[in-house]
């Protein structure tokens, strides 16, 4: 009875039925509504943490540099006038007006700076305490100049408070520089809360429409095309073969999406760093450079006490070590330096093959060698010319993965403008590259392999250029490759 009454029910006239093709519209839209929101709000955050650490990087961070070079130039000036007053030497004079113009410079700079109010207050406060320290400086130095010693020192008192509240000054804008990053940083940390929570939420109903999705797929489409193939009613826990094939290739395509995501997101991350480190280090080692030249001339100048020359040797090693640090940062971001030595392509060939030789066994191919020509020595890169040459071996092992031949040779030539070249010849027996495609197989990020980056042959024909010889590939008449190798022998 209660059955024919819900029957009677859902066909009355004006009761609306929630049906199938509506649920998984309305699931898809959720899931649709929540995907684009969060790739605004992410887009959104990932513009504002761009624009916030270029604005950190290219003002906050140059406000910061500009304001400790200017406690650093201001302090170099200290001592001179005494100097002088002890000693009359001119030099000293020459040497402070010289700090005097850069620690103006530096004032030019930071009124052309986009500082904030606050701070572009105190430079100008700073510039004209400078200007009446400078005027009251050169008071003392002309007291001093004419005789009057006595007059010149009391004066001189003066305008070494003068000098001290200066630098407190210069000082305390460098650390208001500070609490200004330091209170754009936390205001970062805050959004970025926001927007963990968000992705959160915006996660807990993206779980929620899932599983709603997920059951209305499962018990109203898949199981209905189950008993379809099945021919009738599935028992609990059986399923046909097509839906196994189906499950499994979606298992593994999921998989697939897994690992390019992580894999995109650590190249984002690498760049990201690269960048950074670069763009740190070029900035860094500038006025890092400027200070190891200021320290050598105050090396040479200055006449310094035991103790005092050991801390000058301690300081001058720290900025040695930090030079050396930034080095390794810009060899993270950029290729290496070739590193040159003395050797031959014979001695090359050998190790390559050593290391290759049980992967050329396992792919079934013979190689053949013919190397007593190339003894003469190269300057050269042994371990770049070893990756050309292992690059090289395994595309022909990989173009012959039923086994073949492969043949090294090396020998000498003199090229038309005199310069003597060793010549190494890596030829193979195997499908080859079609003559339409050969001019591209040096292009970066062109492959014929489908699962090849495209990078092998671009990076093996740099490294050829950057030992000033020439890399060339041809397609021999009777099938296979033979790749060309030129390099200018060593000079006697």
């Amino acid at each position: 009875m209660s059955a024919t009454n819900s029957s009677e029910s859902n066909n009355r006239p004006g009761t609306k039925r929630f049906g199938l093709r509506r649920r998984i519209i309305v699931c898809l839209a959720g899931l649709a509504l929540t995907a684009v929101a969060g790739g605004l709000t992410t887009g959104w955050y990932t513009y504002e943490a761009r624009t916030l650490l270029e604005r950190i990087l290219d003002q906050d961070m140059k406000g910061l540099s500009i304001a400790e070079q200017l406690s650093s130039e201001l302090s170099m000036q200290k001592g001179y006038t005494t100097y002088y007053a002890l000693s009359r030497d001119e030099s000293h004079l020459r040497d402070l007006a010289n700090r005097s113009d850069a620690f103006e410079r530096l004032l030019d700079r930071a009124h052309m700076h986009p500082f904030t109010p606050v701070n572009r207050q105190a430079i100008n406060a700073i510039d004209a305490a400078y200007r009446q320290y400078s005027i009251d400086r050169l008071q003392v130095i002309a007291l001093y100049s004419q005789g009057h010693t006595d007059e010149g020192g009391m004066l001189h008192w003066k305008v070494r408070e003068r000098f001290n509240k200066l630098s407190s000054m210069v000082k305390s804008l460098k650390v208001e520089q500070e609490d200004h990053i330091r209170s754009v940083v936390d205001n970062a940390k805050t959004k970025a809360s926001t927007m963990m929570f968000m992705a959160w939420t915006a996660m807990a109903i993206a779980v929620l429409m899932s599983t709603v999705l997920g059951y209305v797929l499962i018990y109203k489409v898949l199981d209905p095309l189950r008993r379809m193939a099945q021919g009738g009613p599935a028992t609990s826990g059986s399923s046909s073969n097509e839906i196994e094939a189906i499950g499994q290739r979606m298992h593994g395509l999921m998989n697939d999406m897994d690992r390019a995501r992580e894999h995109a997101m650590q190249a984002d991350k690498l760049a990201l760093a690269g960048k950074l480190a670069a763009g740190v280090a070029h900035s860094v080692r500038n006025p890092l450079t400027s200070v190891k030249m200021r320290l050598f001339s105050l090396g040479r100048s200055l006449r310094l006490d035991p103790t005092q020359a050991e801390d000058f040797e301690v300081i001058t090693e720290e900025i040695g070590h930090i030079d050396t640090v930034l080095q390794n940062f810009l060899e993270f971001a950029r290729p290496p330096l070739l590193r040159k030595e003395h050797t031959t392509l014979s001695e090359v060939t050998e190790n390559a093959v050593r290391l290759l030789k049980h992967r050329l066994d396992s792919y079934g191919v013979e190689l053949e060698t013919a190397l007593s020509q190339g003894a003469k020595p190269l300057n050269a890169d042994p371990e770049r010319l070893k990756e050309v040459l292992v690059n090289l071996l395994l595309n022909a092992c990989e173009a012959m993965p039923g086994g073949g031949r492969i043949r090294i040779s090396a020998h000498n030539k003199t090229d038309i403008s005199g310069r003597q070249l060793a010549m190494l010849h890596i030829r193979d027996w195997g499908p080859g590259i079609a003559a339409n495609l050969l001019e591209r197989i040096m292009e970066p990020f062109f492959s014929t392999k489908e699962d090849g980056s495209g990078l092998g042959l671009a990076i093996t024909n740099r490294i050829v250029m950057e030992h000033g010889g020439t890399f060339t590939a041809s397609r021999p008449d009777d099938g296979g490759m033979l790749f060309e190798i030129a390099l200018p022998l060593k000079e006697s």
